[in-house]
């Protein structure tokens, strides 16, 4: 197959890889275009600040092109996966050099799927608040596992392909994570209706 055509939504994960492979520039730009506003969100919603995610996704980009050779769909792992675990981890490595500041937020009008609300209200941006204050005190793992399944809608299977576990304890991670939120957010009802 020859991915070099113009930017099509029909054209699989795992062939843009070995595209890459090839080293083929149209497939890493494709592969940016699907998920890097996805990958900019997620590390932010892991707690990272704009610049450091925005500085993820160009990392995310470089090991991409550097060790698509790595990725081995024979072993089983969906190209999906293998895409989100090199972020995963490279959001990780940044929270463990930064000392896991709890800086970042919502930017303000910012969502994943790239739409931007100008018109965005005060209720919208306190509720914005209140869920990513409740996002920052959940341990690590709990908080991956639920920006994955909630914000980038990953299956419980991908989660745990990224984060290198079983989908049954993804599943776990997702009740704790559940459970310690409904305990943060106790009082606070009001604010989440």
């Amino acid at each position: 197959m020859n991915v070099l055509n113009p930017v099509r939504d029909d054209i699989e994960d795992a062939d843009l890889i070995l595209g890459l492979v090839r080293k083929e520039k149209k497939c890493l730009e494709m592969l940016s275009e699907r998920y890097g506003r996805s990958i900019f969100g997620m590390a932010y919603r892991l707690g990272l600040s704009p610049e450091d995610s925005e500085e993820i996704v160009q990392e995310w980009l470089i090991k991409l092109w550097t060790k698509a050779d790595t990725w081995d769909a024979s072993k089983g792992v969906p190209a999906k996966a293998w895409i989100y675990r090199i972020a995963n981890n490279l959001c990780i490595d940044r929270q463990r050099k930064l000392g896991r500041t709890k800086e970042s937020g919502f930017v303000e009008g910012f969502d994943a799927e790239g739409e931007e609300s100008a018109d965005q209200s005060y209720e919208e941006a306190s509720l914005r608040e209140v869920v990513e204050q409740g996002l920052d005190q959940l341990p690590d793992n709990q908080r991956q596992a639920l920006v994955m399944s909630y914000y980038e809608e990953l299956s419980h299977k991908e989660i745990a392909e990224v984060m290198d576990t079983t989908p049954k304890a993804v599943e776990g991670l997702i009740a704790r994570a559940r459970k310690s939120l409904k305990e943060i957010f106790k009082g606070q009802e009001a604010l989440l209706i």
